[in-house]
């Protein structure tokens, strides 16, 4: 499935050749959180990949986490039907 998606980070780290970090946050049991940090590698990948590889990793974080995820606005909004 194709799914429109934010690709700003990508165009600012491949312009600026800063480092990539992906982090989110989990609430535990105690109501207290987590924080998680990965570092991407983006060596040799293209705008798009980078785009992907960020998403597949969102995707993950979700599949792991379903219950602490909501959409707020419509996600899927430019699939056809």
């Amino acid at each position: 499935m194709n799914v429109a998606s934010f690709n700003g980070v990508s165009k600012l780290s491949l312009k600026y050749h800063t480092e990539l970090l992906f982090a989110h946050a989990i609430r535990n049991d105690d109501y207290t959180y987590s924080l998680y940090m990965q570092r991407i590698n983006y060596e040799n990948l293209t705008q798009v990949e980078i785009t992907q590889k960020l998403q597949s990793i969102l995707q993950k974080v979700i599949e792991d986490n379903p219950s602490q995820w909501v959409w707020f606005h419509r996600r899927f909004k430019h699939l056809k039907k």
